[in-house]
């Protein structure tokens, strides 16, 4: 009769192992690829949300001199963003055309990394 407390345990790994990531993420300019798509969409967001929000403090401020400027700052900083991140966008499209990239990271493949 064996009346040892301790007794050897084997854990059984794999011998393959599998790529976290997936196929489409396998370099380091795909993942770039995609945190900047990531950002440029965030930005879209912002700013659209940023001008409805300027628009509502315009129509609700009455006519008070303070809340209108306040509601027109919100305004002009939101189409100043707005130009702003359309000329990223411009650039980002430019520079992958003169680069001559085949393929681009697209929503779908957006879609598909956020498992949705």
């Amino acid at each position: 009769m064996n009346l040892t407390l301790v007794k050897p345990v084997y854990a059984a790994v794999p011998s393959v192992l599998t790529d976290p990531l997936g196929t489409k993420y396998r370099s380091l300019s795909a993942i770039f690829g995609l945190l900047i798509n990531v950002v440029i969409g965030v930005g879209w967001a912002l700013v659209f949300i940023f001008l409805a929000l300027g628009f509502i403090k315009y129509i609700t401020s009455r006519g008070e001199t303070k809340s209108t400027d306040q509601a027109r700052q919100w305004l002009t900083y939101a189409a100043l963003g707005g130009v702003g991140l359309f000329f990223l966008t411009a650039i980002r499209f430019i520079i992958i055309n003169i680069l001559g990239s085949s393929s681009t990271l697209g929503p779908s493949e957006i879609t598909g990394f956020l498992g949705s």
